[in-house]
């Protein structure tokens, strides 16, 4: 793969793409798109509607939004797989029995018909 292939993608979609996936797995991904679209990133840079910026060129923001497509939908992948950790806090509850309420003590008092 050519490396001035990589750092054009990168520079296009490194703003959009979501940060919960492991560096490794995200560059893999990468490479492997370069790979593969290696011919239409050469026709797109070659393009001189190129020379105006990517912004101007849609073949580049059409490669650039299926390659964050890709990579938002592998974070949705781990993430329901709980394979994500976005730091979000965790609520813990603890019950027993069938009854959660009555954990862990029941309320004598809960009960709608009591009056004092």
């Amino acid at each position: 793969v050519a490396p001035n292939l990589v750092y054009v993608m990168l520079r296009d979609v490194m703003v959009l793409c979501p940060i919960y996936l492991p560096v490794r797995d995200l560059v893999d991904r990468l490479l492997q798109y370069v790979a593969v679209n290696q011919a239409r990133l050469n026709r797109a840079l070659f393009d001189p509607e190129f020379i105006d910026g990517p912004e101007a060129q849609p073949e580049m923001r059409r490669m650039a939004g299926e390659f964050v497509n890709q990579i938002l939908t592998a974070t949705f992948d781990k993430y329901r797989a709980g394979e994500i950790d976005t730091g979000e806090p965790k609520a813990y509850r603890f019950s027993a029995g069938d009854n959660p309420d009555d954990f862990p003590y029941g309320d004598p008092f809960d009960d709608e018909d009591w009056a004092p």
